[in-house]
C-alpha cells in the first residue's frame, strides 16, 4: 500500500534543514531568462537566446567569429540593463572592434588573469555578485599556476593537468550558478589531431568534461567568402557565418543557421540578409527564378531580383515585421496566439 505524502509539509520541513533549497516545478524562479544575440534566426533556434544561469560553450576554428559573437551577446546584455565582464585569457580584446560591435567599454568589467586558477576565482566572484554575463576567452589559453614555474620538457604532464583544471573549474562555476542569473560564455578552439586517417580529426582541447558541463554548445564556422570588386581586384569583405547548436538543454538540438558577417561597415552581422534567406528557405518569401513574392503577407507584390526585394522590405516596415514574426514562429514552432 502506497503512503500519500503531504508534499507541502515535506517541503517546509526539509527547507528548515537545507535553507529553502527545495522548490516545486512550477516555481516562478524556474522560468528561464534570456539574453538575445541580436541574430533572430539564432535566437529562434535557441528558443529565446542565451539562457541565464547556465554555461554556454562556443567553439570553432581560428578566425570563425567566436569572440565577435560573444561581444555581440555582451552588447545585447548591456542594452537590456545587465552588467557584463570579459576574462581575457588570450590578452586579445580589441577595444575598437568591441565598440563597433556595440559594447559599452566604460561599463565592461575587464581582467587579464595570470593563471587559470585566478580566472576561475574571478568568474566565481562575478557570478556571486550577480553580473549578467561573464565571457572567458578562451579556456585553452588559461595556464595552470604550476606550469609557470615548471621545468622545460614537462608539457605532456601539464596537458592532463590543464584538462583536469578546466573541468574542475567549470564544474565549480556550474555549482555557483544555482539560484544565480549569470550567463557564462566560455570560448574554446577547435583543433585537429595529427595523423588521423579515418573519422573526424577535430577535437576541443581541454578535455571532454566541458562538453558535458555546458548546457549549450554552439559551433561557429566559415561557410564561404563574401567578395567585392572585379576579378582582378577582388577582396574579401566578409564571410557567411554558420552557427550550429550542437547541444541544447533548452531547445531542439542540431539546428543550424547562417548570417553574413562583414569586416567593414556599420552592420557587422547582416541580420536582415539572414532573415530574407531564412524566409525563402521556409517559403514565407516564395522564390521562382529571379521573381520573389510574399504570399499570405503581401500577395499582390511581385519583385524581380533580390535587391528589389530588400528595397521593398526596407520601405515597408509593417511587411518586414510580419515576415520577421512569421520566420520566428516557424522556427520556434509556436505561433503567437
Amino acid at each position: 500500500m502506497t503512503t500519500k505524502i503531504d508534499v507541502r509539509a515535506l517541503q517546509k520541513e526539509l527547507n528548515k534543514e537545507f535553507g529553502d533549497a527545495l522548490l516545486f516545478g512550477d516555481d516562478p524562479g524556474l522560468v528561464p531568462q534570456f539574453i538575445p544575440t541580436g541574430i533572430d534566426n539564432l535566437d529562434a533556434a535557441l528558443e529565446g537566446g542565451i539562457q541565464k544561469g547556465q554555461i554556454i560553450l562556443v567553439v570553432g576554428k581560428f578566425a570563425s567569429a567566436k569572440s565577435t559573437f560573444a561581444l555581440r551577446v555582451v552588447a545585447c546584455a548591456q542594452r537590456q540593463g545587465d552588467t557584463a565582464a570579459w576574462i581575457d585569457g588570450e590578452r586579445a580584446l580589441d577595444q575598437k572592434w568591441a565598440a563597433r560591435n556595440g559594447v559599452n567599454l566604460k561599463d565592461l568589467l575587464y581582467t587579464k588573469p595570470r593563471t587559470a586558477e585566478q580566472a576561475f576565482d574571478i568568474a566565481r566572484a562575478l557570478i556571486e555578485a550577480g553580473v549578467g554575463v561573464v565571457v572567458i576567452d578562451s579556456l585553452v589559453s588559461l595556464v595552470p599556476a604550476a606550469r609557470l614555474n615548471a621545468e622545460k620538457g614537462m608539457d605532456q604532464k601539464f596537458m592532463g593537468q590543464k584538462a583536469q583544471l578546466i573541468n574542475e573549474g567549470l564544474g565549480l562555476l556550474n555549482s555557483c550558478l544555482v539560484e544565480k542569473t549569470t550567463a557564462v560564455i566560455c570560448i574554446n578552439q577547435l583543433r585537429e589531431k595529427v595523423g588521423v586517417v579515418y573519422g573526424n580529426p577535430e577535437f576541443i582541447p581541454g578535455g571532454k568534461g566541458q562538453e558535458f558541463i555546458a548546457s549549450t554548445l554552439i559551433r561557429t564556422m566559415r561557410k564561404g567568402w563574401i567578395d567585392e570588386g572585379t576579378d582582378k581586384a577582388k577582396k574579401h569583405v566578409g564571410f557567411v557565418l554558420g552557427l550550429k547548436v550542437e547541444k541544447s538543454r533548452n531547445s531542439e538540438p542540431f539546428r543550424y543557421v547562417e548570417v553574413p558577417f562583414r569586416f567593414f561597415g556599420d552592420e557587422i552581422f547582416d541580420t536582415e540578409a539572414a532573415l530574407y534567406s531564412r524566409a525563402i528557405d521556409l517559403d514565407i518569401i516564395h522564390k521562382k527564378g529571379a521573381i520573389y513574392t510574399i504570399p499570405g503577407i503581401a500577395p499582390a507584390v511581385k519583385l524581380i531580383g533580390l535587391a528589389k526585394l530588400q528595397a521593398y522590405l526596407d520601405s515597408e516596415p509593417e511587411i518586414f515585421e510580419a515576415v520577421r514574426i512569421a520566420v520566428r514562429d516557424a522556427d520556434s514552432g509556436s505561433p503567437d496566439d
